[in-house]
């Protein structure tokens, strides 16, 4: 509907997820109102949270998507491009 990309980020348990959950909606609401996309390989920076987007590893089944899907990971501050 929206042609945004499902997204997904490893987290510990005990990690408290709504700073994560308002990051995705950002990163989301961003996308929507800009038109641009996500790829593999894109980084960002949101707020504080420096950011690079991945295809799953194929040890990572469990994030299996109908759609695409990217896992986003930390990064360095000068891996933003």
């Amino acid at each position: 509907m929206f042609d945004i990309p499902d997204l997904a980020v490893l987290a510990s348990p005990n990690e408290d997820m709504t700073p994560l959950f308002a990051l995705m909606n950002d990163i989301c609401a961003y996308h929507m109102s800009s038109g641009k996309t996500i790829a593999a390989g894109h980084t960002g920076t949101w707020g504080n949270r420096h950011l690079s987007f991945r295809k799953p590893l194929p040890s990572e089944y469990f994030l299996e998507s109908a759609g695409e899907l990217f896992v986003m990971e930390p990064v360095a501050p000068s891996e933003v491009q």
